[in-house]
């Protein structure tokens, strides 16, 4: 009972295209008439004896009448499949009985659409595709054009004529593709336009670039994908680049590391990668690279000059060119200024004051130049008995604008409560004894491991002879500890920068510490941090903030390129900055970043997305899985195909096929019936 409804409620809603041929069923007389009225004369024959042969007459009869009656029926089925399949029957789409329908078209302009295909660059095909389906829709449709960026356009309903205009402008961008926002937007306008259907239209290589699930499928929004066959090809990509030293200054070789990977299905024997330094060619490099592997090259450059280096790295590869090159900036400075605060250090002197890579100023904590502190790189607090609050904020808005401070405690330590608590640091305590030394699980720390070259054997590290507890913050990194694990030397991040507290005055009543040549090596390490942690290229794409160090009288924050200026959303606090990249920035490059005033704050490198380089494309199967609950057909990249998904627009989907079809099923049981029903 149950499947006689689904069939009665199926026919209900089964319409036709062309409703007059269904005269043609009363073709369904002529095989009735031949049957019920068969005019062939039998001729008789006498037998002498009829006893056995009217029982056989009587069984022929009986089967020859069940055959007789579905041999009508398979004959009259046929022919009734045929009249219907000529009617062209077609199951409506929601919405085509009536009220308004939205079709939304999205056209992917991302680089990977650059490809070739059989028949050329399959973006030129998609165009052509659209511009197809396009001219077979009703002058009044309602179309939603969508692309990957998003554009303002894509808001708005245009007729099919105004949306041919907008794919003829279109032009590959550098977004990479995204289907969830797409989808998304295509649905939020039919909601909110009050559409009662919607048909989603996707052409697009489907390469995985982005990693999502369509949650809540809508099934009320048809959906129809176009899928365009690019040809396996060769890309060579330049993912990354950064600098291998902590620090790099002007007249010395600064090293850089490059990521580059092979995206293709073959090896690369040979090719070579070009460094441009303030548009001058300072460094090429030949590399052989295995299919889909990353490789690491090593190249060195150096300037003569300080202030900011604009770099660019390059690599010859054809046909997909977005990702072959890399720019970046690094500020290089003179030397790295230091400042010791409080009495004059022999040992620290002796580290900083003979060293050209330094600049060490001394002075007293009551005579600190305060507006001279964002000029230094390090600074050491040494044993104060005191920090007064004055230099307690100067120190924080110096740490947040990628300081690196060292704090070595006095006697008196408990008199940073203050201090630590502003700066939300460790706090001192009291004073204990130990008579421990440090412990060689220490020196695996991720920030001593590259201390030493070799780590040593048998070392015999300092020891504590006494220093002070330590109420630490979970956000603390405990560097350096004892054998009991108290915690010697920690570090905190505030900002864009790092605090360093040591656990312990630096004389020989507390610990053998100042004598050993950790104490060098760590010291040294610190100096350095700021410069480890300076990030040289962005993401062009990039949703996270840029840090910049700035002042909160800089106003309004610019980006220059040539001839093209944007103004950045921008925040600042505390002498730190961050701005937004918006979607006026799409060019890669190095661009100026510059205050109200005209002034150079920074040079910021932007590149853009790599998600597109490897060649990686969903099949059916993963569309289907995205997309599971929605109504979903996946289509070729054919005018053939796309004059099926119109056809199914206009009328809804079609079924004269299946007719035809049912109409050679009955034909084969007629033949079935005469040959192996015996009468």
């Amino acid at each position: 009972m149950i499947k006689r409804c689904e069939y009665v409620k199926f026919a209900s809603k089964m319409s036709f295209q062309n409703p007059s041929f269904l005269w043609a069923l009363l073709l369904l007389a002529v095989p009735l008439i031949i049957h019920l009225f068969n005019f062939r004369r039998y001729k008789r024959v006498k037998f002498s004896n009829v006893e056995m042969l009217e029982e056989l007459e009587s069984e022929s009869r009986k089967t020859r009448h069940v055959k007789k009656w579905l041999i009508l029926a398979s004959r009259m089925l046929a022919l009734a499949c045929l009249v219907l399949a000529f009617a062209l029957p077609f199951l409506p789409n929601k919405g085509n009985s009536g009220g308004r329908t939205l079709i939304s078209l999205y056209l992917d302009n991302s680089q990977s659409m650059n490809s070739i295909g059989e028949d050329g660059q399959i973006f030129e095909n998609s165009k052509n595709l659209a511009r197809e389906l396009l001219s077979q829709l009703s002058n009044n449709a309602d179309v939603q054009f969508i692309d990957n960026g998003l554009s303002p356009y894509s808001n708005r309903l245009f007729s099919p004529q105004q949306v041919v205009k907008l794919v003829d402008d279109i032009s590959l961008d550098f977004v990479a593709n995204d289907l969830l926002p797409v989808i998304e937007k295509a649905k939020r306008k039919a909601l909110t336009d009050d559409y009662s259907s919607h048909h989603f239209i996707g052409i697009s290589d489907f390469q995985k670039s982005q990693t999502f699930k369509i949650q809540d499928a809508d099934t009320s929004s048809s959906i129809y994908l176009v899928r365009m066959e690019a040809e396996a090809i060769q890309n060579i990509s330049i993912d990354s680049a950064w600098i291998s030293d902590p620090i790099s200054r002007p007249g010395s070789p600064v090293k850089l590391k490059v990521k580059v990977t092979n995206n293709g299905k073959k090896d690369v024997e040979s090719s070579t990668i070009t460094l441009t330094i303030n548009g001058v060619q300072q460094g090429l490099e030949s590399f052989e690279i295995s299919k889909s592997s990353t490789k690491e090259i090593s190249m060195e450059f150096s300037s003569a000059k300080s202030g900011w280096v604009v770099g660019q790295l390059s690599v010859a590869d054809v046909p997909v060119v977005f990702d072959n090159d890399y720019y970046f900036s690094i500020f290089l400075k003179e030397r790295l200024n230091v400042l010791n605060v409080g009495e004059e250090s022999a040992s620290v002197n002796q580290i900083f004051k003979n060293d050209k890579t330094f600049s060490l100023i001394n002075a007293e904590a009551g005579r600190v130049d305060y507006s001279a502190l964002k000029s230094y790189d390090f600074i050491i607090l040494n044993e104060l008995d005191d920090i007064s609050s004055g230099l307690t904020e100067q120190l924080k808005g110096f740490v947040e604008q990628a300081g690196v401070l060292f704090v070595i405690p006095s006697t008196e330590a408990s008199n940073y409560a203050s201090f630590s608590r502003k700066l939300s640091l460790p706090t001192y305590i009291i004073q204990e004894p130990r008579d421990l030394s440090v412990s060689v699980e220490s020196l695996s720390h991720p920030f001593m491991r590259d201390v030493y070259r070799k780590s040593p054997r048998n070392q015999i590290l300092p020891t504590v002879k006494k220093s002070f507890s330590q109420a630490h913050r979970p956000s603390t990194d405990k560097i350096l500890r004892l054998k009991d694990g108290t915690v010697v030397l920690s570090r905190t991040k505030l900002g864009l920068g790092n605090v360093f507290m040591l656990g312990m005055p630096l004389s020989e009543e507390y610990s053998t510490y100042i004598d050993h040549e950790l104490f060098v090596l760590s010291i040294l390490k610190m100096s350095f941090t700021g410069n480890a942690n300076t990030q040289i290229a962005y993401n062009l794409q990039n949703k996270e903030p840029i840090e910049v160090p700035v002042t909160d009288a800089e106003g309004a924050l610019t980006l220059k390129l040539g001839n093209k200026e944007m103004v950045m959303e921008s925040a600042q606090s505390g002498g730190t900055g961050r701005i937004w990249l918006n979607e006026e920035v799409e060019q890669a490059g190095v661009y100026s970043l510059e205050n109200s005033k005209g002034e150079l704050l920074a040079k910021i490198g932007l590149n853009y997305n790599r998600s597109e380089s490897p060649q990686k494309f969903y099949s059916d199967e993963d569309l289907n899985d995205l997309f599971a609950g929605s109504p979903i057909q996946i289509y070729e990249g054919s005018m053939a195909q796309v004059k099926s998904i119109t056809n199914q627009l206009s009328s809804g989907t079609q079924l004269w096929k299946m007719f035809i079809l049912l109409s050679l099923l009955f034909l084969l049981i007629e033949v079935l019936l005469l040959r192996f029903i015996k009468t």
